[in-house]
Formats: structure tokens, sequence, C-alpha cells
């Protein structure tokens, strides 16, 4: 769809975020060259060798969650439906990373791998295992892909280059930097990048206040704006997606990975709990720049993203809008390196069982090489999609569906129950599926379609549970019988 007149750039304006855009991409790969002499095992790759502190550990926690969903999309919807946005993904966040800090710190730590996939095999056999790890692995192949749109999508706009152009050249930068220097890598661009956002964000906010004051004062704003103060406007839709994002990201290897590169239990707590504060500042101002933004937004431009149109064409300095769009790569890159490396970490000792192939001579080398595969596998992704809330919707729903019920269930069995985790998991993997092959336009089917369809596949999930433990106990009864007549 061609952009309308007015969101036009201008070529001087083209060619100075044509150079901060390489600029910066100079800058990260100058990271991950220095950093590539500090990697020198595998642990060092994926765990950053397991020093992190509270500080570096929040945030850059905090810079991986703060992605594209977090920034574009929130926005948006804060312009269309207010401080309901809040529940796409801040509160979601917040509550997941408090969870974590209360409950699953501790267990995440007894185990030198994935303590979920242990718990899971402890409960339904090595095969459920190997199952999870396929469907953890396709949403963080999906969390990259989503990041990936976000960027072409937002790249595309401000260097007035082809979708696939954008696409190649920022995954290229975040595949040199993430195999060079593996976690550590990361984390280090992690914290420079939050650096960008946070500032940006937080002087943007500030910007639009004084605007509208200017302009005066906040009681001029139409009184149409506030109804969209409503912490509970479209509170179905939103709840659904709200559920749908801590369920997947409570399993999620992401936080997980963090808290396992953290110096201790305590330091993984401060860390988290830091991370909850970062989250419950930022995430209701990113809300309320879609609320402030709204006041300048020209309504022939609605369809184009509110940050990219207020960094275009709103009423800032120019200094500020070189900042913002640093700030909104930044969020989209520090999402997208840390997707990667999580997707290389599971695909390595999860899938492949790199931890347990002696004859791989030099694992490091072979982690790198996953590296790239895992960033080629999302751009194939990536190009089958351009909406970024749908793709992260869909990676969420596979979590939710798939995995939920069988790690809550796990919790409360006295023993094994085998055929119910399996079938449990097929089930809401299978609807799942359905879904994503529908949204990509695979099959011609009439499919329900996120957040609505994420009911169906909780119930088709705690269905196949309950069945499986319904065959188990006839066939058990039916063993004790035959047993007897002998």
């Amino acid at each position: 769809m061609p952009l309308p007149l007015a969101f036009a750039i201008k070529q001087p304006m083209f060619s100075t975020y044509f150079a901060l855009w390489f600029g910066y991409l100079a800058i990260l790969l100058i990271f991950g060259l220095l950093l590539k002499k500090r990697v020198r095992n595998v642990d060092d790759f994926f765990f950053a060798s397991r020093k992190l502190k509270a500080s570096p550990m929040s945030f850059s926690l905090a810079a991986s969650w703060i992605g594209a969903t977090s920034i574009l999309v929130v926005t948006d919807e804060a312009c269309r439906q207010g401080l309901g946005s809040l529940w796409l993904v801040g509160i979601p966040a917040w509550l997941t990373v408090v969870l974590m800090a209360i409950a699953l710190a501790k267990p995440m730590r007894r185990s030198s791998g994935f303590a979920l996939q242990e718990l899971l095999e402890a409960r339904y056999g090595s095969a459920m295992r190997r199952l999870a790890s396929l469907v953890i692995f396709w949403y963080l192949l999906m969390l990259a892909a989503s990041q990936l749109v976000a960027l072409g999508t937002f790249l595309k706009l401000f260097l007035q280059r082809d979708y696939y152009f954008s696409l190649i050249i920022g995954l290229l930068a975040v595949l040199i930097y993430t195999s060079l220097g593996g976690l550590i890598s990361v984390v280090t661009n992690d914290l420079f990048q939050s650096f960008f956002l946070l500032t940006g964000l937080m002087i943007l906010f500030l910007t639009l206040l004084i605007k509208i004051n200017n302009l005066g004062g906040l009681a001029q704003l139409e009184a149409s704006f506030w109804p969209y103060l409503g912490l509970f406007s479209n509170i179905k839709k939103n709840s659904l997606m709200a559920l749908s994002f801590t369920l997947a990201w409570l399993i999620s290897p992401i936080a997980w990975q963090r808290v396992h590169a953290a110096q201790n239990l305590v330091t993984a707590r401060k860390g988290l709990w830091l991370t909850s504060i970062i989250f419950a500042i930022i995430y209701p101002i990113i809300s309320f720049l879609g609320i402030l933004g709204r006041r300048f937004y020209e309504p022939e431009n609605e369809g184009s993203p509110l940050l990219a149109w207020l960094i275009m064409n709103g009423p800032i300095a120019n200094w500020l809008k070189g900042l913002l769009f640093i700030a909104i790569v930044a969020a989209i890159l520090s999402t997208l390196d840390t997707a990667i490396n999580s997707s290389c970490l599971f695909l390595s000792r999860e899938i492949i069982g790199l931890s347990q192939r002696n004859f791989l001579t030099q694992p490091l080398r072979f982690s790198r090489l996953t590296n790239l595969a895992v960033g080629f596998l999302a751009f194939l992704v990536a190009t089958q999609f351009r909406n970024i809330l749908q793709t992260i919707g869909l990676a969420s729903e596979i979590m939710a569906e798939g995995l939920f019920i069988p790690v809550v269930a796990m919790f409360f069995l006295r023993g094994q129950a085998k055929l119910a985790g399996l079938l449990s998991l097929s089930l809401g993997t299978f609807f799942s599926l359905g879904s994503f092959l529908s949204g990509a336009g695979f099959i011609k089917v009439t499919w329900p379609t996120w957040p609505v369809s994420l009911p169906y596949g909780l119930a088709l999930s705690l269905f196949g549970f309950g069945l499986g433990l319904l065959m188990a106990k006839l066939w058990k009864n039916k063993t004790t019988q035959i047993d007897d007549h002998k």
C-alpha cells in the first residue's frame, strides 16, 4: 500500500537515517568483535559465564522484552483504545517477571540445563521432553520472525528500500554480533541499546506533554479522548491476549536463560524485581505516547505506524527524531538478538543434544553455525507474515495451548502420566498449528483466529489430558484383571 503524501520522506532526511542506521550497526559489530575473545566455550556463548549481576541482567531482560510489539504495536493500540493497551504487553510482562521472582527462580536455578524440560521428562517421559522442545523452539523462532517483520517494515519507511533488503541487512548485522559474542555480546549490546530506548521514550513523552500544554493544556484534548483512559476498555479481547502472552512467557526460555546466567539465586531474584519496576514505569509511558500522539496524528495517515509518523512529521526537534529512530531500532534489535541466541541454545542443547555429543570436537563453532541457521529460518517465516501482532500472537498461542496444561498439571501429579501429557501437548499443538497455517494462507479452512482461538485450544489440550488419564486408568485396570486371572 503506498504511503500518504504527507508521510513521504524527503531525500536529505533519508540520507540522515541511512547514515544513522549503518553507523549504529557499525557500533554493534565493533562490540561483537571486541567481546569475541571473552567467549572461550559453549557456556560463555549461551550463559555469559554465569556471572551476570542484578542490574545488567535486569536492563538486558527489559531491553529484550520491550521489542516491536511493545513499541510499535502498543502505541498504535493506545492511539485507538487508550490505557486498555496495557493488557497487550505491559500487564502480562510485569505479571510474568513477578511470578518468576516469587515462585520460579529457585526451581530454575536447580538445574544446569532447562528445569522445565527435566520436570516434563520426569512426569511424562523422554518423548514428551523432545516434543516440548520442538514446540518451544518454534515459539522462539516465531518471536524472532516477529521482530524481523517489524525491522523490515520500519526500515522500509525510513531507508526507502525494499522490504526484503531492509530485512536482510538488519538480520545480517544481528547474526554477526550474536555469532561472535553469544550471550555476552547480546547482554552488552542490550545494555547499550536500552540507554537509547529508555532515553528516547522518556524525552518523547515529555516533549508531547509540553507541546500539548502549549496548545492549550491537557484540558483542550477532545472529550472523546477521556474514555480512552479507561483500563478496562475492550476487556474481552485484551484479557485473552494478556492470558495468551502470560502463559507463554512463564515457560519461555528467554527469561529462564537470564536467570541461569545470573551469579546466584539472590542476584537472579533481584534482577527480576528490578525488571518488574522498569516495566511498571515504562509500559504506562508507552501507552501514554499513543494517547498523546493521537492529538497530532493526522487522520489521513491512519494505518501508518504512529511512532514512525511522529518521528518523520511530528512536532519534535530534528535531533530528537534521530534519537527516536535509533531508539525504535534498538527496541527491535534487542529482542531479535535475544530470540536468536535463545533459539540457538534450545536447538543445540535440547533438540540436537549438543551437550551429549562428544564427537563434536568444536562445539563453539557448531553453536555459531546453528546461530546462522536459526536466523535463516526466522527470515523464511518473516517472508510469510507482515503483521507484527499476528506473528507474535501465533508464537504465544502454540506455547499456551500446547504446553500450559501439562506444565500446570505436573505440579499436582503424584506419578507419571505419559499418555495424558502426550495427548494434551499433541491436541493443543495441532490446534495452534491450524491457526498458524490458516493465518499464513497455507490452508483454506475456517479456523478461529488468535486471540479468540485461545480458549478452544486450551479446552482441547485439557480434554486430551483428561482422556489420557482415563485411558491409562482403564488400561491399568484391564492389566490388573488379566494378572488376577493368571
